[in-house]
């Protein structure tokens, strides 16, 4: 079932065209965009998904300073600025 579910489509395909997009901006620097999504998705799933499923929820309530941390790591190792 995951892999008909898979073939069917590309889960991070919009991502990676809105990243490729930052990149030809200059606003990105990275050395691949699949492998700049597999992170930005790892730390969504580890700092959100598992603790939102793994616990009473209470990370829902809390996750303004979470969403801001990922994204500034995100940035510290992508945005071209910092390269």
């Amino acid at each position: 079932m995951a892999d008909q579910t898979r073939s069917q489509f590309e889960p991070h395909a919009a991502f990676i065209r809105w990243l490729n997009d930052a990149k030809a901006d200059g606003a990105l620097d990275f050395p691949a965009p699949e492998l700049a999504a597999r992170v930005f998705y790892g730390l969504v799933e580890g700092c959100l998904t598992w603790n939102a499923l793994l616990t009473d929820g209470e990370t829902l309530t809390t996750m303004d300073p979470i969403l801001d941390e990922m994204i500034r790591v995100f940035l510290l190792a992508y945005a071209h600025d910092n390269k």
